[in-house]
């Protein structure tokens, strides 16, 4: 924190104060906790970081329940939800019902509690299912072009196959080819000489 104040960047520094924030509260140190996220909310109601002010709000409510000060924690955690939603932060918005909940079971109102509890669930449900359905949707458009892959492999095989077939048969029509040529010529050289011979014969008789 005290690296970051000469650099001037607001955003930076409520990030780094809310995670101490967040360290002090998971040490239940709850007066330095409000002390840090205090901070960080002020920092980022300035910044416009709706994200990071939601999150403050919601560990500030946490802290007010700890005190047992639930009229306030449920008023800084509605707040909190009403900019989860506004913005889709579902993640946080689980997260706040949650708080919600605990602050209505501390109440014993035990029905909010579970309104509160049963939304959160839900909440938590479908982003499981979103995840699980992104991860299969990747693993089937993996599946596909590793098929697609095998696919154009097999048919360049094929067509390598069919090439060295065809250049076979060239050859082998080249070979019959020559060796008809050459029987041919050789057929010719018998027929000359027979011939040859033959008038001789008939040179000698006559």
């Amino acid at each position: 924190l005290a690296v970051c104040k000469p650099l001037k960047n607001p955003g930076v520094e409520a990030v780094i104060t809310q995670n101490l924030g967040e360290i002090a509260l998971k040490n239940y140190d709850i007066p330095l906790t409000k002390k840090y996220i205090t901070y960080s909310l002020s920092v980022f109601q300035q910044t416009g970081s709706f994200d990071g002010q939601a999150s403050c709000l919601r560990a500030l409510a946490i802290c007010h329940m700890q005190e047992k000060n639930y009229t306030l924690a449920k008023t800084l955690a509605d707040s909190a939800l009403l900019i989860d939603k506004k913005y889709g932060f579902k993640r946080e918005e689980a997260a706040t019902l949650r708080v919600l909940s605990c602050i209505y079971y501390a109440t014993n109102d035990v029905k909010k509690g579970f309104e509160y509890d049963d939304q959160s669930e839900i909440i938590l449900e479908a982003m499981i299912k979103d995840v699980i359905s992104q991860q299969s949707a990747n693993l089937e458009k993996k599946y596909e072009t590793t098929k697609k892959e095998n696919e154009i492999m097999q048919l360049k095989n094929e067509k390598q196959i069919q090439q060295l077939t065809i250049q076979k048969k060239n050859l082998f029509n080249y070979i019959l080819m020559g060796g008809a040529f050459l029987f041919l010529v050789l057929l010719f050289f018998v027929y000359r000489n027979y011939n040859q011979k033959r008038v001789l014969q008939e040179q000698r008789i006559s």
